[in-house]
């Protein structure tokens, strides 16, 4: 059923409709009524369970699948994107995941919630998703969570507040639907009054506050954080003395989940934070702070606006170090248009096939590892970039496609009349530095398009008719 996927689910179907279409396929090339292949009422529970753990579609509530190869493709910049290891003891909807990276969204094809869901839960056979357990679509656990102790938490943080006020911040904060969010409330009826939920709040001790205020000198705090510092500071207080009020009356800027102060704003916070250093390593940022909105949206708009870039893998280097060596927007904007000029629509490249190809810049002077050259041009406009067997696959164009690994070797493959898979393997290392692991990924770039794989010869062949021609000769 596998191998069906593909001809019979390109776009998502029920797995009813699926069922006719496999069947119907199996008559059109003859095989006999009677076969097993064949899904029927009897077998049709044990199919089902057998396609909805398949690694070749997407499967979701209500029995909808789709195609998809998942073994065929690189999900490194997927998995760094979701930053998964910085989410402790919390609950989240993977539509959360849709809102924060449409960008990384569009370019692994990932159509809504549910099917990140099934893809997660998929991906964790292979790799470590760091202890997420995977509730009923489209929800993620990590580590232990409490539902109503933080809705709670929320109707104390931003009290009095109205219904669909608390309903946006579940979904803005948890990425809940509300209305699956609207029957999280009903526990909470006790504090609604007039159209708003509030509650009394605690205060910290008279007693305690200078010695915590002087405790308490960094520029941010997750809430949970300062909880533990007033119980350390004082042993056997209560914790719930630490609240939105109480920490208003500290002198802080109070947030989701966390407090600011010596900042007008989280953005200038978060502004200041990537960019005060000219070098550093952004590895402890993002585990630190990547699962915060209003931090990924000032991250990516600084790499968009090129004050920062990424220069080698995790390191990061500002627009203010570049200047240090002559370097300026002007020429990183220059280098952008020189590619999409020296390229054509549609085609895919490497930063090592752009200078197989004779391409050079200014730029170039700098010496930087060729991970500084992809990213700047995969957070450029008219570019797109995707990590195939483990290198940085770039394609240029108006319209630009999502690339995978099939997409990308079965252009590369369009180039020839006829190819010995050994020789293509080292022929695309040669030009674009990526290494194809092994024989299947090529003959699965065959797999569903006019190109013809002869698994003797072990050669492919642009069509059919190119194959029969070496039989004439």
């Amino acid at each position: 059923m596998d191998c069906a996927l593909k001809k019979c689910a390109e776009e998502e179907i029920t797995f009813e409709q699926f069922s006719e279409r496999y069947n119907e396929m199996l008559e059109r090339n003859g095989i006999p009524g009677n076969s097993d292949f064949y899904i029927t009422e009897e077998n049709k529970q044990g199919r089902g369970s057998r396609l909805s753990t398949s690694m070749y579609c997407l499967w979701k509530q209500g029995e909808y699948l789709r195609y998809y190869d998942i073994p065929s493709r690189d999900y490194t910049d997927l998995l760094e994107g979701l930053h998964l290891d910085s989410y402790q003891n919390t609950e989240l909807s993977t539509r959360r995941f849709m809102e924060l990276y449409p960008r990384l969204m569009w370019q692994y094809d990932i159509r809504d919630a549910n099917e990140l869901h099934n893809l997660l839960k998929k991906l964790s056979t292979k790799y470590d998703l760091c202890g997420v357990q995977f509730s009923r679509q489209p929800i993620l656990t990590f580590g232990k969570f409490d539902r109503r102790t933080a809705i709670r938490e929320i109707i104390e943080a931003f009290q009095p507040i109205t219904t669909q006020e608390l309903l946006d911040y579940l979904s803005s904060e948890y990425g809940y639907d509300r209305g699956t969010a609207t029957g999280y409330l009903t526990p909470f009826k006790q504090y609604y009054h007039n159209g708003v939920f509030a509650m009394d709040f605690k205060r910290i001790p008279d007693e305690h506050t200078e010695l915590l205020k002087r405790a308490l000198q960094e520029d941010f705090y997750y809430t949970d954080e300062i909880k533990e510092i007033y119980l350390d500071l004082f042993p056997g207080s209560d914790p719930e003395a630490i609240n939105p009020y109480s920490l208003k009356s500290l002198g802080f800027l109070v947030l989701s989940k966390y407090v600011i102060q010596n900042h007008d704003s989280a953005l200038a916070y978060f502004a200041d934070l990537l960019t005060k250093q000219d070098i550093y390593d952004i590895g402890p940022i993002l585990a630190r702070y990547g699962t915060i909105q209003m931090f990924n949206q000032c991250y990516y708009e600084l790499l968009k606006q090129n004050e920062i870039f990424l220069f080698d893998k995790g390191q990061i280097i500002t627009m203010r170090r570049l200047n240090r060596f002559g370097i300026n927007k002007e020429m990183i904007n220059d280098y952008c248009d020189a590619v999409r000029e020296e390229l054509q629509d549609g085609q895919y490249f490497t930063i090592q096939s752009l200078r197989i190809d004779g391409f050079e810049h200014s730029l170039d002077i700098l010496g930087f590892d060729d991970y500084f050259y992809a990213s700047l041009l995969g957070n450029a406009d008219g570019f797109v970039s995707q990590r195939v067997f483990g290198s940085v696959v770039l394609c240029c164009g108006g319209n630009v496609p999502r690339i995978s690994a099939q997409s990308f070797l079965n252009a590369q493959l369009l180039e020839y009349d006829s190819v010995d898979v050994d020789d293509f393997i080292s022929d695309i290392e040669d030009r674009f530095g990526v290494i194809i692991p092994n024989h299947y990924e090529v003959r699965n770039a065959v797999a569903g398009t006019e190109l013809y794989y002869d698994p003797i010869m072990e050669k492919v062949y642009r069509n059919k008719s190119i194959y029969y021609s070496e039989f004439d000769d």
